[in-house]
């Protein structure tokens, strides 16, 4: 801005100057004869040599080419800067946060491998299950969670004689409470890349920084699962109240909603070894049906911290 603003001034001095010139040489530059050299300043209508004429042009002329030449000089100036900027770079994303938390709870259904046991205690070997817990997903898309779920459901004491069950009618409630921590890999799609504000696989809308993606998982860990069976007008010793190791695998899928707010689905199956030993009355043993396997479907609903 400053070079044009110079450039433009001294071309108007040029040809400022060139103006001047023109003007001042004819009047120091009469036709000078013998009749006339001693009176200059009285002669009415001086004539202008051949001399003094050429010398007004040729100074006019060479201050426009000044101008010419100075406006020229500027342009290759301002095109020789335009060469050497750098080449405009795409903004890169925001960095994504390596570390996120999320809280859910859940809910959904279970269904018990000891079949009979269940069904003759409770009429059913599924039910409903609730809970909830607490996620990080980690660098390297790992993440790991600690969970809680429970099952309870109200059934009667029952009698088996060669396989036939009686009824005894005795009201009885079995409450089932896994805890458990679990750890696996975690896949995301449609993360932002550096090389513009979306990759080609477009994130979901709602989509967060660091986490609230589609993204499909897996897993397994341990945990601990408290069987409880209390029964009205129970003896001493009858009632259960005791907790097993356990061992779990479990995949799913999460999809965002509304910005940290999102939605998931997931299998699980659960190995709990020998937990019905004596339990459920006594009609595992005869059902010959001691574990406390079972598969659950389960729905999260969570929220991005």
């Amino acid at each position: 801005m400053h070079t044009n603003t110079l450039a433009r001034v001294s071309r108007g001095s040029i040809r400022a100057l060139a103006l001047v010139s023109a003007l001042l040489l004819p009047s120091t530059s009469f036709a000078q004869s013998p009749a006339t050299a001693t009176t200059p300043a009285t002669s009415p209508n001086p004539t202008l040599s051949t001399s003094t004429l050429s010398a007004a042009a040729a100074t006019t002329s060479s201050a426009f080419a000044i101008a010419d030449d100075t406006n020229d000089a500027d342009a290759d100036q301002a095109r020789g800067q335009a060469r050497r900027l750098p080449p405009t770079r795409p903004v890169p994303p925001p960095p994504e946060r390596a570390v996120t938390f999320m809280g859910f709870a859940l809910f959904g259904t279970t269904s018990f491998a000891a079949q009979d046991s269940f069904e003759a205690i409770l009429d059913s070997s599924s039910g409903a299950i609730y809970g909830g817990g607490g996620q990080i997903n980690l660098p390297l898309n790992l993440f790991a969670r600690v969970d809680v779920s429970r099952f309870g459901k109200d059934g009667t004491r029952v009698f088996v004689d060669n396989g036939e069950v009686f009824d005894l009618g005795i009201p009885t409630r079995v409450t089932i409470t896994p805890i458990e921590v679990t750890g696996g890999y975690r896949y995301r799609f449609g993360r932002r890349t550096a090389s513009g504000p979306r990759s080609p696989r477009t994130p979901a809308r709602g989509s967060r920084r660091g986490g609230l993606n589609i993204a499909i998982y897996g897993g397994g860990g341990i945990g601990s699962v408290q069987f409880k069976e209390t029964s009205d007008f129970a003896l001493p010793g009858e009632d259960v109240d005791e907790s097993f190791t356990s061992y779990h695998v479990l995949g799913g899928v999460d999809v965002p909603i509304w910005k940290w707010l999102g939605a998931g689905a997931e299998f699980q199956y659960r190995w709990v070894p020998d937990a019905l030993d004596g339990s459920l009355s006594g009609v595992s043993e005869l059902f010959d049906e001691t574990d406390l396997n079972s598969s659950s479907f389960r729905v999260r609903i969570f929220v991005l911290f």
